[in-house]
């Protein structure tokens, strides 16, 4: 008998039940399995990564899976701070096209970069490897690359370190042509108010055709003249690394769920007003928003129309955040 199936016995918790319950669980969130894992974190943990990898394996082989685990496992496992569940992680949402979004939704768009800040701040080659793939999805790639501005938030990277590893992934993109990427790499680069990495910049905004709805020369130029004020400022506006309570964190994400919707850690990152001039409102989706983090309403498909009416879809819109 294994060490974690002796554990089990003497806590009396039915390990493979509570694993296929999370995967039936169907319109009710199952809080009381929930707890019941962060109260036995240890003997669930390998349980979690396996199932991350079995629905990876089935979204590869067919593109499809049913189940519900892989999701929960998602939430569980940053909060617990699990790093051997990386690689697993990074499996998942290495899969092609659109399918990290069949396994996690808009979990992807909106926490994936605080997740690779929990649990990658000592594996960093796996995110710039990750944000290199041009065979992984655009949205996941820019998640790896937003994962720098919330380890220099921690404390792990300096804003000098940050900076050169996203003009090394710049450099990268323009001499491969990757103009998703490049995009996607200066909004980023923006946040640092990169005056070093001016000269690059100008040759991407040269070399590839920039959508002026998510970020224009001049906006650079601006922020690099505001300079530690516009950076500081950037830095607020991280949402909290990990979870702090995943079952807090997917009381908000449960469509269906029937129950009260408690407040987060993240209420307390408030945006002072006073943070934006009229000139800067029209640039604020280049921020995570608190506002976002709180919206209870009904969540737009990604490829529904923008609500904004730009007449693109979502994912191209308002969608990036």
């Amino acid at each position: 008998m294994d060490q974690i199936s002796a554990t089990a016995q003497e806590t009396h918790v039915d390990v493979e039940a509570v694993m296929r319950q999370l995967d039936e669980a169907g319109e009710k969130l199952p809080v009381e399995q929930l707890r019941l894992i962060q109260r036995h974190r240890d003997l669930f943990i390998s349980p979690l990564i396996e199932s991350i990898r079995q629905a990876t394996t089935s979204l590869a082989s067919d593109g499809s899976y049913d189940g519900n685990a892989a999701y929960f496992a998602y939430f569980l496992l940053t909060e617990f701070k699990a790093k051997p569940a990386l690689p697993a992680i990074i499996d998942s949402v290495s899969l092609p096209d659109e399918l990290p979004f069949e396994l996690y939704g808009d979990a992807i768009t909106e926490h994936l970069s605080s997740v690779f800040a929990a649990l990658a701040n000592e594996s960093l080659e796996i995110i710039d490897q990750l944000i290199m793939n041009r065979e992984v999805n655009e949205y996941v790639r820019w998640g790896g690359a937003q994962t720098y501005r919330y380890l220099v938030r921690d404390g792990v990277l300096t804003r000098e370190q940050a900076v050169e590893k996203l003009r090394a992934h710049l450099r990268d993109a323009l001499q491969n042509n990757d103009s998703i990427i490049t995009e996607f790499l200066l909004s980023e680069l923006y946040q640092f108010t990169p005056h070093e990495a001016w000269d690059e910049i100008q040759q991407a905004f040269r070399q590839v055709k920039i959508d002026p709805f998510m970020l224009r020369l001049e906006d650079i130029k601006k922020a690099i003249d505001e300079g530690d004020t516009f950076f500081e400022k950037s830095l607020r506006q991280c949402r909290p690394t990990g979870f702090s309570d995943a079952v807090v964190e997917l009381e908000r994400w449960y469509a269906l769920s029937d129950r009260p919707i408690p407040k987060t850690d993240f209420d307390s990152y408030q945006v002072d007003d006073d943070d934006y001039d009229d000139d800067e409102l029209i640039d604020s989706h280049l921020f995570d928003d608190p506002a976002t983090i709180r919206n209870t309403s009904q969540r737009v498909g990604r490829n529904e129309p923008c609500p904004c009416g730009s007449g693109k879809k979502y994912k191209k819109c308002c969608g990036r955040n």
